[in-house]
């Protein structure tokens, strides 16, 4: 694996760059913390913000591959670049930048921490639906006369699976770690990127009083009906919901969905303040910013947790290892029987 990207960015660097400081670095505010001393703001290297370890290697036909990795930059993140650069110095956009813009949201959001939870957590408690699909495929396939059942995965499937065949009985068991994950993330971007595209999509100023922070989650999805009102845990294509992804301090890529949004090219003061709310509000576990910004510790408290930090660090180093050492072992497995 010498030759692979093992730096795996869930936040692009070129997205990082626009709250560079005058170091050229990013100042990022932690919400879990292992201990009251631990720094209220740090200033850090694009390059060791927003990343996983070897999170997009797979292995496929007997050796690893960053595929993932290079499908996210050539296919949205590179193509995206002109567009990004324009929206941020207030050029006029066309349907085109548009498009690639929504599809670096998507990147961004499959990609996040957030998301990565979400999923496999989802996929955990339906597991029995999960397996139900992969049933029917078997079933399918045994069902045809003289079929061959072969059970290979040098095809390009990333989930980790095995099965036992009794009788009329087949018994199939699956990992459901980075490699579902993976499946997931290359079954589900064109589903939400048709859905993002549905809504109505603008950049906006956001007053000059106010910078607006970024975060680990980026992408926030949100129904408001109020200060007091604001829903995250919303679904996407639903009437009032919004889509903000901040694209510097001082512009904010707006969606709605049903509405076309408003003319004017600027937000005012209270409606800035409120962005910049959501944006911490529904950050993962970090916001990054070219400043000490004060108002982030004032709409967020930091959680003090020496055994959660550290879990989360270990959770995050164990989901490479237990590919490497449970769901490869699988991947590599090949069967076959007859009907």
């Amino acid at each position: 694996m010498a030759n692979l990207s093992k730096n795996n960015h869930f936040l692009s660097q070129m997205y990082l760059n626009a709250w560079k400081n005058e170091n050229g670095k990013l100042l990022v505010h932690d919400f879990l913390v292992p201990n009251v001393n631990y720094p209220m703001w740090q200033e850090k290297a694009t390059r060791g913000v927003g990343s996983y370890d070897s999170m997009y290697i797979r292995y496929k036909d007997g050796n690893y591959i960053d595929d993932f990795e290079k499908w996210f930059n050539d296919y949205f993140e590179t193509p995206s670049y002109e567009s990004l650069e324009k929206a941020r110095n207030g050029i006029d956009l066309n349907e085109e930048d548009y498009n690639k813009l929504v599809k670096l949201v998507t990147c961004h959001y499959l990609r996040s921490p957030k998301f990565i939870f979400k999923i496999l957590d989802v996929a955990r408690r339906e597991g029995d639906k999960v397996m139900n699909n992969e049933m029917k495929k078997i079933e399918n396939e045994l069902s045809s006369s003289n079929k061959r059942l072969s059970f290979d995965h040098s095809s390009d499937s990333c989930i980790p699976f095995d099965f036992e065949v009794s009788g009329e009985y087949v018994k199939i068991t699956a990992i459901l770690g980075k490699g579902f994950y993976l499946e997931m993330v290359r079954f589900l971007f064109p589903k939400i990127y048709n859905s993002f595209s549905k809504y109505s999509w603008k950049v906006f100023d956001i007053d000059e009083r106010v910078t607006l922070p970024t975060s680990d989650n980026p992408v926030n999805i949100f129904s408001y009906y109020g200060i007091h009102h604001i829903n995250y845990d919303v679904l996407l294509e639903k009437p009032n919901s919004f889509i903000a992804f901040p694209l510097s301090p001082n512009k904010v890529l707006l969606g709605h969905y049903n509405l076309d949004l408003i003319d004017e090219d600027s937000i005012g003061y209270g409606l800035s303040l409120l962005l910049k709310k959501i944006i911490v509000d529904n950050a993962y576990k970090r916001v990054i910013s070219n400043n000490e910004d004060k108002d982030v510790l004032l709409i967020r408290d930091r959680v003090v947790d020496e055994q959660k930090f550290l879990s989360e660090i270990k959770m995050w180093k164990d989901m490479h290892e237990q590919y490497t050492t449970e769901e490869v072992s699988y991947l590599k497995k090949k069967k076959a029987f007859n009907k």
